[in-house]
């Protein structure tokens, strides 16, 4: 049985805890926040893109309670942490962790730079700790099945495609919208649709991008990846500029 530390409770973090509840070789051991309220279980004024809000009653029995980093990482008894903090914060607290030889699990984007990522890749490989980022995509059926196609060549050779993904602007959330802190929610969101398209299509040659600002942030991302002149011709437009749904 793995035991997770998790690090940082909001909505990402109420969700790898909702989350690992469904796991058969790991299990939640110890929490990290330093809201007292979060410490004592209420969740109640966390919300998010999807799904319900926070509970006020979150069950945490047998759930050790840290208020801080350092003491979660010091346990003995916790194998792989698991970090939802924003991701200006990733890098800290991933170097940290490695240096106390958990495995970690860190969620998107995993650094704001690629100075950044290098670094705690580097680590990773000197502690040889896993080191993993959260994306989702090739867990979700859809996703899974296209990846598959792809790569098997089953309904032949891919030529072209175009992915597109718009929401309506993250309001819920004010950190989304800080260029300093992850670029802004059209990178934010783009970088899933990066990481599916390299992981199906390979890495490509040359990437050209056009970011849309609003309020001094990248809103929306429009990239060609270039393959070369045997393709396959790649696009993608990512951002969140939709109207909000009823």
């Amino acid at each position: 049985m793995i035991r997770i530390g998790l690090i940082g409770i909001g909505f990402m973090g109420m969700t790898h805890f909702a989350a690992a509840k469904h796991l058969k070789g790991g299990k939640v051991t110890a929490i990290m926040s330093r809201d007292p309220k979060k410490q004592a279980g209420d969740w109640s004024g966390i919300q998010g893109n999807f799904g319900p809000p926070g509970e006020k009653n979150t069950n945490l029995k047998g759930v050790k309670i840290y208020a801080d980093i350092k003491a979660l990482l010091d346990d003995a008894e916790i194998d792989l942490v698991d970090i939802c903090l924003p991701t200006q914060q990733h890098e800290a607290v991933v170097l940290e962790a490695l240096r106390a030889d958990k495995h970690v699990m860190v969620e998107k984007p995993l650094a704001i730079t690629s100075k950044s990522a290098d670094r705690m890749l580097k680590v990773a490989h000197e502690r040889q700790r896993t080191l993993l980022v959260g994306h989702v995509l090739p867990y979700f059926a859809e996703f899974a099945f296209v990846a598959q196609a792809v790569q098997s060549g089953k309904y032949g050779k891919l030529l072209s495609a175009h992915f597109k993904r718009i929401i309506a602007p993250p309001e819920w959330s004010s950190d989304m919208a800080m260029m300093e802190n992850n670029g802004g929610y059209g990178i934010d969101l783009h970088i899933h649709d990066n990481h599916f398209i390299r992981m199906i299509c390979g890495q490509p040659q040359a990437v050209t991008t056009v970011g849309i600002m609003q309020q001094q942030t990248v809103a929306q991302a429009q990239t060609v990846y270039h393959y070369g002149v045997d393709g396959p011709g790649i696009s993608c437009i990512s951002g969140g500029l939709a109207a909000k749904g009823l």
